[in-house]
């Protein structure tokens, strides 16, 4: 139980907040994945 009385604004506001996060993380995960995916592109063709 959440020790706090949240509005149901402030609660949106909230999850918006940690949905924004996983958006970010999960951008950059994908740049990682592009970049090793390159690396291992280049290797091959060397």
């Amino acid at each position: 139980m959440l020790t706090e009385q949240l509005t149901i604004t402030e609660l949106f506001l909230k999850i918006r907040q940690r949905l924004d996060r996983v958006e970010d993380t999960i951008s950059y995960l994908n740049e990682l994945c592009d970049a090793i995916e390159k690396r291992e592109s280049l290797r091959k063709e060397a």
